[in-house]
């Protein structure tokens, strides 16, 4: 299963509709995070510019992702 978490789902339709499961986060609020990412094993997070501090909104994503159990693998 591959999960899109965004802020706003209705730009990304196009997503849902090639079988994505589309789930609501927004970087500012890391409980938005707890939701998004149940049932994820690996998390790829993609930067985006934008108006706040980027290590506290990476800190919000992967802060969640730990809590809720989400696991990275080494690749060599």
């Amino acid at each position: 299963m591959l999960v899109g978490e965004v802020r706003d789902s209705a730009k990304v339709t196009d997503f849902a509709q090639r079988g994505v499961v589309v789930r609501h986060a927004d970087y500012t609020d890391r409980s938005t995070y707890r939701d998004a990412v149940d049932g994820v094993e690996r998390l790829l997070l993609i930067s985006t510019p934008g108006a706040g501090a980027t290590d506290t909104r990476h800190a919000n994503v992967v802060g969640a992702a730990v809590d809720a159990g989400v696991r990275c693998h080494d690749q060599q």
